[in-house]
């Protein structure tokens, strides 16, 4: 018998399901930034789910090799999708240059050749056989040259976007950090499974990479539903923090700096990578006075006095760094508390 069920067939159709409903989702928020390449990398999580249901009931070498090519053709455009939403989500577009794009999409279309052409010349699988482990028939292989090429491009744009995602959430609000930590949940878990697998410290029988793809997709849907993912993005946030003219310092509860917007880094001469995680009252000098006049309460509007030697540049064009000293002059500050931060 060339096929034969397993219960773990229904984890891989209930991973394929929740995949597609979420993609489903996702494309009605098409004009949303990013939909379109998030609707088809969890179309891809749909398709390799099912390649996946093949391979763990295949019983033939036909059958199990086309199992094999269904879950590596979807894993050729995964990461390309993957960084292009992560830039897109993390308005980070201008990255997105056309030969940047057709460089790694070129790389994704051989990769495809490759594989569905992988016997003729055993560039990606070489040496394949099958192997009778307890209850599953499992494909075997020597790996070709082209599969290394194709496991660095993999694990390096999905590694890249992870990180991307990760420095991002440092400086996001609240209202943004559940659909941020969805994602790199969505992303992280079926990376790490997958490498884990790789290096063999996953046995192969062990069917985790079914949990893999079900979180995933789960993952995605739940910030489709629940935190509004394709609704709300961080790049408003981002544009007004950072495009305002008034400086905006955030403290926590401990009196560190967690962040800050150029403006003020324009006032205190200093870049955020110099004085976020900081004491404050250490890397600003005028800190003490900002925050007695802050004491008056939760919100507070005050005017005070900074400085006694005059800046380099103090011209609107001042960049960060022009300052010899603190600025001079008479400020109103206004204060107010932010809650669970």
């Amino acid at each position: 018998m060339p096929w034969q069920f397993h219960p773990y067939v229904l984890l891989t159709f209930l991973a394929a399901g929740i995949a597609l409903m979420a993609a489903y989702h996702s494309w009605r928020r098409r004009s949303a930034p990013g939909a379109t390449s998030l609707t088809l990398a969890l179309l891809m999580i749909a398709v390799g789910s099912a390649g996946l249901a093949l391979e763990i009931g295949g019983r033939t070498l036909s059958l199990l090799m086309l199992s094999r090519k269904i879950q590596e053709t979807t894993l050729c455009f995964m990461p390309l999708l993957w960084l292009h939403f992560v830039l897109v989500y993390t308005d980070r577009r201008r990255y997105l240059t056309p030969k940047i794009f057709l460089s790694l999409g070129g790389i994704s279309f051989i990769t495809l050749i490759v594989i569905l052409t992988t016997e003729r010349h055993g560039w990606f699988y070489r040496d394949i056989w099958l192997e009778s482990q307890a209850e599953f028939i499992l494909l075997k292989w020597t790996p070709g040259p082209w599969y290394w090429i194709y496991t660095v491009y993999l694990y390096g744009l999905m590694g890249l976007g992870i990180w991307i995602l990760g420095r991002k959430l440092i400086h996001l609000p609240r209202s943004y950090e559940g659909q941020t930590i969805l994602l790199l949940v969505a992303a992280g878990l079926p990376t790490v499974l997958g490498f884990l697998y790789m290096v063999g410290v996953l046995p192969t029988t062990c069917p985790l990479g079914i949990v893999g793809w079900a979180v995933s997709g789960g993952a995605l849907s739940w910030g489709l539903f629940r935190h509004r993912l394709l609704d709300i993005a961080p790049v408003a946030y981002e544009a007004v923090f950072e495009g305002m003219s008034d400086a905006i310092i955030v403290l926590d509860m401990r009196q560190q700096i967690v962040d800050l917007n150029p403006a003020a880094q324009r006032l205190i001469g200093k870049r955020a990578d110099e004085v976020i995680g900081e004491k404050g009252e250490a890397a600003i000098a005028f800190l003490p006075d900002l925050l007695r006049a802050c004491d008056g309460g939760e919100r507070t509007s005050t005017k005070i006095t900074l400085g006694e030697a005059a800046p380099a540049d103090v011209g609107p064009s001042a960049g960060v760094g022009s300052y010899d000293a603190v600025a001079v002059g008479s400020f109103d500050v206004r204060c107010s508390a932010l809650y669970d931060r």
